[in-house]
């Protein structure tokens, strides 16, 4: 993923690996602690790679994306589940 995004060094090493493990080990135990399931940033993070987005902002995207779905999830739980189950 690293290398497809251009974010190799002349090396071949991943700069600030540090900070990016620390980030993704905090959010796994934030992510128990609240007693959601594991978090899965390397999927969230592949994705971003892939459309070319390889800065912060493409997180912020997605994050204030999805705080705008809540808005819409009263709209999905009023469709009864006879509704949409299979036959």
């Amino acid at each position: 993923m690293a290398q497809r995004g251009n974010l190799l060094d002349e090396n071949g090493s991943l700069p600030r690996l540090g900070k990016a493990l620390l980030a993704d080990s905090t959010a796994t135990i934030a992510g128990a602690v609240l007693g959601s399931s594991t978090t899965t940033s390397y999927v969230e993070s592949t994705a971003g790679v892939s459309a070319v987005g390889r800065t912060g902002l493409t997180a912020v995207t997605v994050g204030v994306l999805f705080l705008l779905s809540l808005l819409f999830s009263p709209l999905a739980a009023m469709v009864p589940a006879y509704a949409t189950a299979d036959p």
